[in-house]
């Protein structure tokens, strides 16, 4: 089942009420509307994290929380999504931030040796601001949609996949009997006999 395979990669709730940062959040992470397991619920947590890891902020995972919290989303996973946004793809992503910031506002991309660094981010804060929190916003805010959506989709293309199988399991093991004899058996007996199980009739 989907709820058990991601129960088993999301933080636990006894991890997210000890956790340095998110335990000032107190009594209100005992909602029990933040740990539900549902195609709505995670969908919007997926968004929301992913939302936030475009924040250039080190409180996303706060933040995350927070709006997981108005929002009635998954706790857990909302927090999780935020590491979309980790040491591997941090500098991939402000600096597609920055582009995309600086195209909107039509400037010239005239800044040099862009690293994003926290020595560089300080020394080019002033120039650089205005076109990354944009560019910020607007990753975040797309991103945010296409997770939603796909996420929507891919969980409704798993249920179906399992109604699917269920119901072709059911099926094989329906009883049938060959007309004019005591022989019955399951359909998947059946199928491998001459002439197929079209020769074969249901036992009501």
């Amino acid at each position: 089942m989907a709820k058990r395979a991601i129960r088993k990669i999301i933080p636990n709730q006894e991890y997210i009420k000890s956790h340095k940062i998110l335990r000032i959040l107190g009594p209100k992470l005992n909602q029990p509307n933040l740990w539900f397991l549902n195609r709505k619920s995670v969908s919007l947590a997926i968004a929301i994290g992913v939302f936030c890891a475009w924040i250039p902020t080190p409180a996303q995972m706060l933040i995350s929380a927070g709006i997981a919290m108005w929002l009635g989303s998954n706790l857990p996973i909302s927090i999780l999504a935020v590491w979309v946004a980790n040491p591997v793809t941090i500098a991939p992503m402000c600096y597609s931030a920055y582009m995309i910031g600086a195209l909107f506002l039509n400037l010239d991309n005239s800044v040099s040796n862009i690293d994003f660094t926290l020595t560089w981010l300080i020394s080019e804060i002033e120039s650089i601001w205005q076109p990354f929190v944009l560019g910020s916003l607007i990753m975040g805010i797309t991103s945010a949609f296409i997770s939603y959506f796909l996420t929507m989709t891919l969980w409704r293309f798993y249920v179906i996949k399992k109604w699917r199988l269920k119901k072709s399991e059911r099926w094989l093991n329906t009883p049938w009997k060959i007309p004019g004899t005591n022989q019955t058996g399951p359909q998947a007996d059946f199928a491998k006999a001459p002439g197929g199980i079209s020769k074969f009739h249901l036992i009501e």
